[in-house]
């Protein structure tokens, strides 16, 4: 609580004003966001790992079990990166990742999730934004 009161101050914004607006208009991702970019950054990782490795197989299996849906239930490191890469309009790779067994380099993984998640946090802060009267 005394970080988002020191943000506020440092803006000289009211003590009352939201707090994901003031961390959005100092650049400052939200702890889900912050999540979601490292799980994004462990599915890489682990997806370019060697393919004659046992984490590399295990992995492909999955994808190719979550791809055909053999099964309704969706619970687990799959699914919820299929969630995230929805969320931040990232399926390409996903996609990628199933039909070519293919993805980026590490940096260029990285700077993807970062500059993507980055630019949906500040549009979810824009409109947070337009809503308050605060700023009006």
């Amino acid at each position: 609580m005394a970080h988002h009161f020191c943000h506020k101050h440092s803006q000289g914004l009211q003590c009352d004003t939201i707090s994901n607006v003031v961390k959005g208009m100092l650049g400052i991702i939200s702890i889900e966001a912050y999540i979601d970019k490292q799980k994004l950054a462990f599915f890489g990782s682990v997806f370019r790992t060697p393919p004659t490795d046992l984490v590399n197989r295990l992995i492909t299996y999955r994808l190719f079990y979550y791809s055909m849906r053999i099964t309704d239930k969706h619970f687990g490191f799959i699914p919820d990166i299929h969630r995230i890469m929805t969320k931040y309009n990232l399926l390409y790779y996903f996609d990628q990742a199933i039909t070519t067994s293919t993805f980026p380099a590490k940096f260029q993984w990285k700077r993807v999730c970062s500059q993507t998640i980055h630019r949906c946090e500040q549009e979810q802060c824009y409109i947070r934004m337009s809503l308050n009267t605060d700023f009006t």
